[in-house]
């Protein structure tokens, strides 16, 4: 691929989760490759960290020179100092007129495209196929490699509590407020589902029932579940759940949605709080089967496990299908 001026900025600005940054990235990368462009990272102004001059994605993660053979930049830098100076107007975000735009004329591209802010198709491109890029996403998240203070927090855990049995990971995005009526999201995850905590609870021990419905007797009996949730309430509920197991302990106040930043005031550290839902992530990815709600946070599970070959089920339609019946 002949290179050219300009660059892909993978910028998803302030709110959005690590999940939908992730899969920002992909969609980042592979524009870049397709325009024969760098990729520049910027996860800087980010809600999750106080000091919002820190690029999140390297607090985190490892910057690696290159992704799928693209050159790599990470904002602050001498080599992103131009697109930091650069004019809003100069910096257009990726939406579906450009994509087609994009797809009809490549060499229109702006200098600065940044893409991550709204999650846009990529169907215009004569090179997208749907298979295809699921495969190279899988490809750029073996290239996302965390830091190795958080590799050993993540290995040592799983060590300790997982390793040596039959993990179903339990994942349910409550929203903690933002997902209720009157919240900033609301609807995106039916949060009527716990208005009965008992039966919510049977609706996640029937799905660890059907997830371990294959294995042997011995191996049913010493399963366990990983709990990992956005909700200190919902890590109580899940909590009395005979094989369930979680680590995150810190969580922001009931209501206070995912953007809390009061933690000095809790006598917490903001830093590492951002940290707990990233290990979170990677120890789902460790786990052999997975029951979720409808969220981007699994993302890095499901892309780098394959879709756990299949033993993935969605906590809405367990929870239909039991009411129905």
């Amino acid at each position: 691929m002949v290179r050219r001026k300009g660059y892909v900025v993978a910028d998803p600005g302030q709110r959005p989760g690590i999940g939908s940054r992730l899969l920002g990235l992909g969609q980042a990368v592979w524009l870049a490759r397709e325009l024969g462009r760098d990729v520049i990272v910027d996860w800087r102004r980010t809600l999750f960290l106080e000091d919002q001059s820190r690029n999140y994605f390297t607090e985190f993660f490892e910057p690696v020179p290159t992704i799928c053979g693209v050159p790599m930049h990470y904002a602050p830098s001498r080599h992103t100092r131009t697109y930091g100076w650069a004019a809003k107007h100069k910096q257009p975000s990726l939406d579906a007129a450009l994509s087609a735009q994009l797809a009809s004329d490549p060499a229109s591209a702006p200098r600065y495209l940044v893409v991550g802010r709204a999650h846009v198709k990529l169907e215009p491109f004569a090179a997208y196929d749907e298979a295809q890029y699921a495969a190279f996403l899988e490809q750029v998240y073996r290239h996302i490699v965390p830091r190795p203070e958080l590799v050993g927090q993540v290995d040592e855990w799983y060590d300790a509590n997982l390793r040596g049995h039959f993990a179903v990971g339990v994942n349910v995005a409550t929203g903690n407020g933002l997902f209720a009526p009157g919240g900033r999201y609301p609807g995106r995850v039916d949060v009527g589902m716990w208005d009965d905590p008992e039966r919510f609870l049977g609706v996640i021990e029937e799905g660890f029932t059907r997830s371990t419905r294959r294995l042997s007797e011995s191996a049913r009996r010493t399963a366990k579940i990983f709990v990992a949730t956005d909700s200190g309430e919902m890590s109580e509920l899940l909590s009395r759940l005979d094989p369930a197991i979680t680590r995150r302990t810190v969580f922001p106040p009931p209501g206070a949605g995912r953007h809390f930043t009061g933690w000095a005031e809790l006598d917490c550290d903001q830093r590492r709080t951002a940290a707990d839902v990233l290990i979170d992530m990677l120890l789902l990815a460790r786990c052999d089967a997975l029951i979720m709600t409808r969220t981007r946070f699994t993302s890095y599970a499901l892309v780098s496990t394959r879709y756990f070959n299949g033993n993935v089920q969605k906590v809405e339609d367990l929870h239909r299908e039991l009411a129905a019946g």
